[in-house]
């Protein structure tokens, strides 16, 4: 009986041991769980913060581009104007030229 005691008391000695050792390893997990979830936040936010700079970047140069573009669109419109003028001019001119010229004989 006494065998049996020391045996049953080894055994509850190796669970006890046992048990203290998955404690301890389950404690270890838990810091490593906050550490991990601690990087996953911090990666998430420097990734909105980054995401965030890059659409205000893009937005930044869409209205650039749109400002350069429409003041080039404004340049190419006025340049267009003048030409319009001066074909205009041109074709005054000429109209005012052949009326001035005498009517040729096989119009007659």
């Amino acid at each position: 009986m006494e065998n049996q005691l020391e045996q049953l008391e080894d055994c509850l000695k190796r669970l006890i041991l046992n048990f203290n050792t998955v404690l301890m390893e389950k404690e270890k997990l838990a810091k490593q769980v906050m550490l991990l979830k601690d990087q996953l936040h911090k990666q998430v936010t420097s990734a909105q913060i980054e995401h965030d700079e890059l659409v205000r970047q893009y937005e930044q140069d869409k209205f650039h581009m749109q400002e350069t573009m429409q003041a080039r669109i404004d340049e190419l419109m006025q340049e267009n104007q003048r030409f319009k003028s001066v074909l205009e001019h041109s074709r005054t001119d000429l109209q005012h030229l052949l009326h001035r010229m005498p009517a040729s004989k096989e119009a007659k």
